[in-house]
C-alpha cells in the first residue's frame, strides 16, 4: 500500500508517528496475548496501521519539492537530473524564496501574481544553479579521463 504512493516503508517515518506507534503497540499486545483468539482484532489494527502509513506517505510525497514546485522540474531536468535529486530544501536561499512564494500565494494568489512569478523565477534559477553545482561535483565531470577509460572497458 505504501509502495503505491511511490515510496517504501523504510522511507516513511511511521516510527515517529504517535498514532501509528500506538496502533503497533496494540497489535503487539494482541499478538502476545492470543494470536488466534485475537485474529479479528489484529486484522483490524493492521488495517488501521496500513491506512496510517499510507496517509503518512501521501503527506510526505505532497511536501516534496517536485510536487510542491512542479514549475521547477523541467528546468532542473535540462541539467540532467531531477528535482528530487537536488537538495533544494537544504539550501537557505531556496528555502527563503519558497517561504516568500508560499506567503504570497496564501495572501492573495491573483493579486500577487506578478510577485509570485518573480519569486518562482528566482527559485527556478537557484534550483538550476544547485543542480549545476551538484553535476560539476560528480566523478564523471570532475575526472573525465577516468570516465573515458571506464567507458572504453565496457563497464
Amino acid at each position: 500500500a505504501v509502495a503505491s504512493e511511490g515510496t517504501t516503508l523504510s522511507a516513511v517515518a511511521v516510527d515517529k508517528d504517535p498514532e501509528f506507534v500506538a496502533a503497533a503497540a496494540e497489535r503487539d499486545r494482541l499478538v502476545r496475548a492470543d494470536p488466534s483468539g485475537n485474529a479479528r482484532e489484529i486484522a483490524a489494527v493492521e488495517q488501521k496501521m496500513t491506512a496510517r502509513a499510507v496517509h503518512i506517505a501521501q503527506v510526505a510525497k505532497a511536501e516534496t519539492p517536485a510536487v510542491k514546485y512542479p514549475f521547477i522540474a523541467q528546468a532542473v531536468a535540462s541539467e540532467g537530473t531531477t528535482l528530487s535529486a537536488v537538495a533544494v530544501d537544504k539550501d537557505p536561499e531556496f528555502v527563503a524564496a519558497a517561504a516568500e512564494r508560499d506567503r504570497l500565494v496564501r495572501a492573495d494568489p491573483s493579486g500577487n501574481a506578478r510577485e509570485i512569478a518573480a519569486v518562482e523565477q528566482k527559485m527556478t534559477a537557484r534550483a538550476v544553479h544547485i543542480a549545476q553545482v551538484a553535476k560539476a561535483e560528480t566523478p564523471a565531470v570532475k575526472y573525465p579521463f577516468i570516465a573515458q577509460a571506464v567507458a572504453s572497458e565496457g563497464t
